[in-house]
């Protein structure tokens, strides 16, 4: 299931040269274009073959290099707050879906040629994000103790107790240069906060971090989907000291 994938799935950086069949690439395209956004915007999914996608990446990706895959999704959609959000969440439920189809799979939110990419289909939104996928070179999944993800008291704000099912379905979400931006507060219902970068980080990032917000509201949403729990979602509640509020379920 796209939930048990959560805790088994890696950002794939190596691929071999395979490339897919047009029957299974067709099904990929068609599963993310069916995916809808929490946050009231449009997404949009372009499929894009390596050899051309290579032309439009440069320099380094983080501090792993350019991630060279046979094949890249592009994620279209609208550049603001809310569009980034809508990517980001569904964008993650994609990569879980490759997850399911044996493949690997990279988020790649900078270091290419938006204007290129936008122009080769000549759409009318914006470029917000790549993912690379393709067979790994070596295994695309790996253990829970593999992780490497900040500790429960740095994620979470103000809570007496937590749901640990709950929590490291959000704790294990991927994030631009593994920046962990989600804060979570639990008390009658779960909230996610996106917290705030220092300088350095706004100015690597950008407005990445929420891209990796909607990865973790997916996150979420999944894992409360998984444990039968009975939710609405909040958009409107208020911040939390620094940390900007993202959505809050509502628990029933």
């Amino acid at each position: 299931s796209l939930y048990d994938n959560i805790f088994i799935r890696k950002s794939t950086r190596k691929y071999q040269e395979k490339i897919l069949s047009e029957k299974l690439l067709d099904r990929i395209l068609n599963y993310a274009k069916k995916q809808t956004g929490l946050f009231g915007t449009k997404i949009n999914f372009e499929l894009i073959d390596g050899d051309k996608a290579q032309t439009m990446l440069s320099g380094y990706v983080g501090s792993y290099g350019k991630i060279v895959a046979p094949h890249y999704l592009v994620i279209f959609g609208d550049q603001s707050r809310e569009g980034l959000l809508d990517a980001g969440y569904v964008g993650e439920d994609v990569l879980l879906y490759l997850t399911s189809e044996e493949l690997g799979t990279c988020w790649i939110g900078a270091n290419f040629d938006k204007k290129g990419l936008r122009n080769t289909f000549s759409h009318n939104q914006n470029v917000l994000s790549l993912i690379a996928f393709g067979k790994a070179e070596v295994s695309p999944y790996r253990k829970e103790s593999e992780f490497r993800r900040l500790a429960s008291t740095d994620l979470i704000l103000d809570s007496e107790a937590i749901d640990s099912g709950i929590f490291k379905s959000i704790q294990y979400s991927p994030s631009a240069i593994n920046s962990q931006p989600w804060r979570i507060k639990f008390d009658d219902n779960i909230s996610l906060y996106k917290a705030k970068p220092g300088i350095i980080k706004r100015i690597v990032l950008k407005n990445l971090n929420y891209i990796d917000m909607g990865i973790a509201v997916k996150h979420l949403v999944l894992a409360l989907d998984h444990h039968d729990i009975s939710y609405t979602l909040s958009f409107n509640e208020s911040d939390f000291e620094s940390n900007e509020h993202i959505i809050t379920a509502i628990l029933k």
